[in-house]
């Protein structure tokens, strides 16, 4: 049963128009009473209670906002000794939206070769440096070589899991970080030569990564168990190495990607050139761009609602829309680009962009060479849409001691257990069981099987949390989970709905008492 609070929580919420769509339920030992508290991601689907979410909120079509974070542990977001930025010779940045974080890895020239990733938290507004990536130096002192190494659009993120992915210049090994840990995927992409300046970008209905090199190809790398990765090339670029699809005009230092989720397509530019690539693996050749395209010359990033490109180029005040549709349609944009974009050599010079899918904005992070300011614009009116909550049976006590196991089934697109914050077990439509142990079961929802968590459990609080995510597309989403103490079930929730947008559209934690 509910306490007295939930019961005068919920006609407020109910009061002020919004949709509980994550609730955590406290599931206390023996005779203490269940309760159910709304949690964090109300600010999802009500856009409000963090800083970000207040602003987004507040922003209406065509409208840009400066928003003041914190910073912790650094004297600048991207900017680092002698005047320099790790935003220089780069485009993209990442959004996870499972723990909504911004991420970015960068590197500045100059002399000192300095370089760091960094992380915005949403929840209370602040930027942090993390961990860099292995493979390289981080600056030159006390390095025994010069590492060299500008991000270009090196930087993508698994928003189904929140994993960031990183690759060094110059280099053809993925790294993967997941959990404040870097590892390093094997083997790296097979490419017949070496280029310096690539694109990554996570296709999430290719089930993995689309690795983009101006001369040697492109290439699909799908991660499996452990940090093994399969690649296949998909396209040659201006080495025509395999007489298939033959991606021409691309520039070996300057190609850029961007990823569409609402739209499904990837599209690869460089000066006019551009190629889109869609969820079937199909190319197709798009009417040549108005501006140059490529890095350090133009940002190139996406309205996360409508899922069209938003390009600004240096040189000019002026923001265009291209919608990928058939060969593409390039438009202008009423909008008046802040001239702190705009500041250095032009929007392509260090300006860094990430689609924040939680909140349906874009946001850009620029250095201006008096500092790094952080700016958020919504192309279109509206974002994501709420998911109301799932019909959620009562919760009973646990037994200390007893053995607790969990399945989640009926699963359409992907369901991903965490266990006190760390990803465990993931099913997926048309697999059963777990990654990466799962088999093909055909056209039908996914099942992970009865997942035993005994000894997954931590003496004390524990926390599961659930979490679905849903690709674009036909036709619906759903899950069903069971917690059962020995046979006995004693949670039991589903969602279940016609949904053809990409998002979250289940997010709810679970907390046992464990003694």
């Amino acid at each position: 049963m509910q306490t007295n609070l939930s019961k005068i929580i919920f006609p407020i919420i109910v009061l002020v128009g919004a949709f509980l769509f994550s609730q955590k339920v406290i599931v206390p030992n023996l005779s203490k009473l269940d309760t159910i508290k709304p949690e964090t991601q109300l600010a999802q689907v009500v856009p409000g209670g963090t800083a970000l979410g207040n602003l987004a909120a507040s922003l209406g079509a065509n409208a840009w906002v400066k928003i003041t974070p914190n910073v912790s542990g650094m004297a600048d977001i991207f900017g680092v000794s002698e005047a320099g930025y790790i935003s220089e010779y780069a485009n993209g940045g990442t959004w996870d939206p499972i723990n909504k974080k911004l991420r970015f890895c960068g590197s500045h020239h100059g002399t000192t070769y300095e370089s760091k990733c960094v992380e915005y938290s949403d929840n209370d507004n602040t930027f942090r440096e993390i961990a860099w990536a292995p493979g390289i130096c981080k600056q030159l002192s006390g390095c025994s070589y010069t590492p060299f190494n500008h991000a270009y659009d090196q930087n993508t993120v698994d928003p189904a899991t929140g994993t960031f992915y990183f690759t060094h210049y110059g280099q053809s090994t993925i790294r993967r970080y997941a959990n404040g840990v870097w590892d390093s995927l094997s083997p790296p992409v097979p490419l017949s030569s070496s280029n310096c300046c690539r694109a990554i970008k996570w296709f999430p209905a290719m089930g993995g990564i689309i690795f983009v090199d101006g001369d040697w190809g492109v290439w699909k790398g799908i991660p499996g168990s452990g940090t093994s990765i399969t690649w296949t090339r998909i396209a040659d670029t201006s080495v025509n190495e395999t007489a298939s699809v033959n991606l021409t005009g691309l520039s070996a230092t300057s190609v850029t990607a961007e990823y569409s989720a609402a739209k499904q397509v990837m599209i690869v530019a460089s000066g006019a050139t551009m190629y889109k690539l869609d969820a079937t693996g199909n190319w197709t050749t798009m009417v040549s761009s108005p501006v140059s395209l490529g890095i350090n010359s133009s940002s190139i990033s996406v309205d996360p609602v409508s899922g069209n490109f938003l390009v600004m180029n240096n040189g000019s005040t002026v923001m265009r829309e291209f919608d990928p549709s058939g060969t593409g349609t390039w438009s202008t944009i009423s909008t008046t680009i802040p001239a702190e974009i705009r500041a250095l050599n032009g929007p392509g010079d260090g300006l860094v962009e990430a689609p924040v899918s939680t909140y349906g904005v874009t946001a850009y992070v620029k250095y201006t060479g008096n500092g790094t300011v952080f700016y958020l614009y919504k192309h279109s009116s509206g974002g994501t849409t709420p998911t109301p909550t799932p019909t959620m049976s009562p919760v009973k006590s646990l037994v200390s001691g007893s053995a607790y196991s969990v399945s989640m089934s009926n699963v359409d697109d992907k369901a991903t257990l965490y266990i006190n914050d760390v990803p465990q077990y993931t099913a997926k439509w048309g697999m059963f069981g777990t990654e990466p142990n799962w088999k093909e079961i055909g056209h039908k929802p996914g099942d992970s099987g009865e997942i035993d968590l005994t000894t997954s459990l931590n003496k004390g609080s524990n926390e599961l949390r659930f979490v679905l995510w849903n690709e674009q597309g036909c036709c619906g989403v759903s899950v069903t989970i069971e917690v059962k103490e020995g046979d006995k079930v004693i949670y039991l929730d589903e969602i279940k709905k016609e949904d053809s947008s990409a998002g979250i559209k289940y997010d709810k934690t679970l907390s046992i008492d464990f003694k």
